[in-house]
């Protein structure tokens, strides 16, 4: 299991960068080229650990470069991640997709409601 999360505060304004299938560890993984990693961190200085107790929530930007190393406590960290997209920026569909619990194929725009909502959903529940 993975070992602290890093942040590059700020890395995020530049957008996206082109990523690349780095396949040179037994975890593979898409990522920034290191040439454009070393860039960024001249430019936005050194990562920052993100740290937390247990059950702690980190939420960022996915454009946000971050990076975790290997876990050399005794204690195992785990993570989920929740990425939200525009319908209209969907993943393209490639030949073995990862399941759906962990990509989503449900395209359909969220439906908008009023603010108290969640209240109504709930009185109805009682």
């Amino acid at each position: 299991i993975n070992g602290c999360l890093y942040f590059l505060p700020g890395s995020h304004k530049k957008g996206r960068l082109d990523p690349y299938f780095d396949t040179s560890t037994a975890y593979k993984v898409w990522s920034v080229t290191p040439a454009d990693m070393k860039r960024m961190i001249a430019e936005f200085g050194e990562p920052v650990a993100i740290t937390g107790k247990a059950g702690a929530v980190t939420l960022f930007d996915f454009n946000l470069l971050h990076a975790s190393g290997h876990n050399l406590s005794a204690n195992d960290r785990w993570q989920a991640y929740f990425c939200y997209n525009t319908v209209v920026n969907r993943p393209e569909d490639v030949a073995n997709p990862r399941p759906d619990y962990v990509r989503s194929r449900n395209w359909k725009p969220l439906e908008t409601v009023t603010d108290d909502a969640i209240a109504k959903r709930a009185m109805a529940d009682v």
